[in-house]
């Protein structure tokens, strides 16, 4: 099973947060947004995931890169200038 995580937008309601990190990357206690995201995703079962990310694909690649990306399969996506439900094929 797949699941899609819409990781694209701006953060506009946690500004002046988001300017130097993206949402999903904001620690809840101890981890990111994402982190608990991945977590829960995991318990249900789901083993690949598409990160839709937008423009800051960038910010994500230490998170990426540590490994604590929880699931078997982890794909980004990332297309300037479209929105996250776009990018998902949302529209």
């Amino acid at each position: 099973m797949k699941a899609v995580i819409l990781a694209g937008g701006k953060g506009t309601r946690l500004s002046p947060y988001t300017k130097i990190l993206p949402k999903p990357l904001m620690p809840i206690g101890d981890m990111p947004i994402l982190e608990v995201l991945l977590r829960q995703i995991k318990t249900a079962g789901i083993n690949e995931v598409i990160l839709a990310v937008g423009i800051y694909l960038n910010s994500y690649v230490p998170f990426l890169m540590t490994g604590k990306n929880l699931v078997y399969k982890l794909d980004t996506v990332m297309k300037k200038n479209h929105s996250a439900q776009q990018v998902a094929g949302i529209h």
